[in-house]
């Protein structure tokens, strides 16, 4: 939509923010500053499905309040290439939602991708509610393994630890997360960082290589014991 047509029409912005960077743009023209002292300000997105990726996901369920209302629940899927190190994010789902709706969107979420490992702040309620989504999920015929994450550094110090990892492209974002990429972008200034303080926890869990098992064929001499063949 356009402000100004007449003056400012759609290809000269386009040329304004291709050639000055997307920062300058959404400070100057988009009423949308972003720090010069952001650590995540420039993302790097991917755009082909890869064939490598052993799938993980990451909850934070958020059940606290803020002025009355509660905070955005973040559900994250991650596609991690084990050869390369880097992890695509597939899917950022962060939205206000009842602890009902979470479980139902993450069991969802779990069929779709059939996700190796989940990684669930569980702190307080929180655990109660990995409980009942391990729970529902059976109930629904949905194999969903659940790690249990309970922090113990300060959440800054988390989210800051990704910075390395996003600088140099080895995590990943789509286009269309929006949310997603705002809250890294306008962190730590940002109303919320449901999404960044999830996608710690997919990083870990995906660089973890946890459940994930290679199984090799262990040969073994035979022996033969009357009618049947034994391996010793």
């Amino acid at each position: 939509v356009l402000s100004w047509p007449s003056v400012r029409p759609l290809l000269l912005l386009m040329r304004i923010r291709a050639g000055g960077g997307h920062d300058a743009f959404d400070s100057e023209l988009q009423n949308d500053p972003v720090a010069s002292s952001a650590l995540f300000s420039e993302p790097t997105f991917w755009t082909d499905h890869n064939a490598q990726w052993v799938y993980y996901g990451a909850m934070d369920p958020s059940l606290g309040r803020v002025g009355g209302r509660g905070d955005p629940s973040a559900i994250l899927v991650g596609g991690y290439d084990r050869t390369s190190g880097v992890l695509d994010v597939l899917v950022a789902d962060i939205r206000r939602r009842v602890p009902d709706k979470i479980i139902e969107d993450v069991i969802r979420y779990q069929r779709e991708y059939k996700c190796t490992l989940w990684a669930v702040e569980a702190v307080q309620f929180q655990e109660f509610l990995r409980a009942e989504l391990i729970k529902r999920s059976t109930l629904a015929g949905v194999r969903l393994p659940a790690k249990a994450v309970k922090p113990s550094t300060d959440k800054d110090l988390r989210i800051e630890s990704l910075q390395p990892y996003m600088s140099d492209g080895r995590i990943r974002l789509h286009q269309d997360q929006t949310t997603l990429t705002q809250q890294l972008k306008h962190w730590p200034k940002a109303d919320h960082d449901d999404g960044p303080d999830a996608l710690h926890m997919l990083h870990e869990l995906a660089v973890s290589g946890a459940g994930v098992y290679a199984y090799k064929r262990v040969s073994g001499r035979r022996v033969r014991a009357g009618s049947r063949n034994y391996f010793s």
